[in-house]
């Protein structure tokens, strides 16, 4: 995809972060869904829809219905975690395309995501639950933050894995992390308390990460 594409998801991007940050909700029916919309268009016009590429097209698809949800009356939010959700479960599958042995160097990234989760999730667990609903909360939020670390466990082991070069799975990494840390900020903005500057976070780390994890996919696919 030509860097033009990238530059301007990433005006629009900005002019999205513009809009949290200045708390202007009528912007954002034209600003939240149009950075995704346009990676869409990039991805489709790079060919990124080949073998199994498809999956990263169809994240996008649902990443793009899980922005308009949120949009939407709060009785939807389950919609949008639900569509975030599937994002998640077509990247895992789509950076899992090859067959990879287990070894020991899977210890690596393994505890490195053990950390992290034990980290957030306690946290996050204890002030779900001095909630009056926090016992029906709780099990929802348990497999989201499951198939988020699994989505960014899968792209460590790109790593590992022969048919991905050290750029490609460099870039889809950093774009899991971010989609791991826009999502966490999310959870303990809603959670467990305002985050400074948590939803400008959360919409920058998002963007970006979308954005690396489609430059990542694409330099794959680019391979001979």
């Amino acid at each position: 995809m030509p860097w033009g594409w990238y530059a301007g998801v990433l005006v629009l991007a900005a002019a999205d972060w513009l809009a949290v940050g200045l708390n202007r909700p009528r912007w954002r029916v034209v600003t939240k869904p149009a950075p995704l919309l346009l990676l869409i268009a990039g991805f489709t016009t790079a060919s990124g829809w080949q073998g199994g590429g498809v999956w990263f097209g169809f994240g996008l698809v649902a990443s793009l219905a899980g922005d308009i949800f949120l949009m939407l009356p709060p009785g939807l939010f389950p919609a949008g975690l639900t569509a975030f959700l599937l994002a998640h479960l077509f990247y895992i599958v789509g950076l899992n395309q090859s067959f990879l042995m287990p070894g020991w160097n899977f210890i690596f990234p393994l505890l490195g995501l053990i950390v992290l989760d034990s980290l957030g999730y306690r946290r996050l667990r204890c002030a779900v639950l001095a909630r009056p609903t926090g016992r029906w909360i709780r099990f929802p939020m348990l497999a989201y933050v499951v198939v988020i670390s699994l989505m960014l466990f899968s792209s460590l082991l790109t790593w590992l894995r022969p048919d991905w070069s050290y750029n490609a799975a460099a870039l889809v990494s950093v774009g899991a992390l971010l989609f791991y840390v826009s999502d966490m900020v999310l959870a303990f903005n809603r959670f467990c308390g305002a985050v400074r500057f948590g939803r400008v976070i959360v919409i920058a780390t998002y963007h970006l990460a979308q954005l690396a994890i489609t430059a990542g996919v694409l330099a794959h696919l680019a391979q001979p």
